[in-house]
C-alpha cells in the first residue's frame, strides 16, 4: 500500500496460478464487504469457502484482496486469481482503501472513480 510514493504497508501474498493467474493491470476498488462466501471451480478445482474475511474486489470478475484461513502458503502463486493474504493484512487493506464501508452495512459498491487504485504487476 502506497500513499503518494511512500510505502505504508506490505504483506506476503499468494496470487493466482496457471489458467487462474491474477490479471495484471491498473484497477480501482469496485466493492468491499466484511465477509464473503466464495464458491466455484469444478472437480479437483472446486472450492467452497464460507467466511472469507475482508474481500476488497477490484475486477468485475470478482478478483479481490482477501484474508485466507485455508492455507499459509504465502510467497508463491496458488489462488484462483485473488490476492490471498493473512486476515490481519486483509483487514488493513479493507480499512485503508477508499471508500470506507459504514459500520451498519455489510458491503459497499463503489461508484466509478471513488475507489482506491489497485495495480497488479
Amino acid at each position: 500500500c502506497f500513499e503518494d510514493e511512500t510505502p505504508i504497508f506490505s504483506a506476503r501474498t499468494a496470487t493466482g496460478f496457471g489458467s487462474h493467474r491474477t490479471p495484471r493491470g491498473e484497477y480501482e476498488v469496485l466493492r468491499k464487504s466484511h465477509t464473503s462466501y466464495m464458491i466455484g471451480g469444478v472437480g479437483a478445482d472446486h472450492y467452497d469457502l464460507p467466511g472469507v474475511s475482508f474481500p476488497t474486489y477490484f475486477t468485475h470478475s470478482a478478483i479481490a484482496v482477501h484474508g485466507t484461513y485455508w492455507h499459509h502458503d504465502y510467497g508463491r502463486p496458488r489462488s484462483h486469481g485473488c490476492v490471498n493474504v493473512l486476515n490481519d493484512a486483509a483487514q488493513f487493506v479493507f480499512r485503508w482503501s477508499s471508500p470506507a464501508v459504514p459500520y451498519d452495512q455489510h458491503q459497499i459498491v463503489v461508484k466509478r472513480g471513488e475507489g482506491t487504485q489497485v495495480v497488479v504487476v
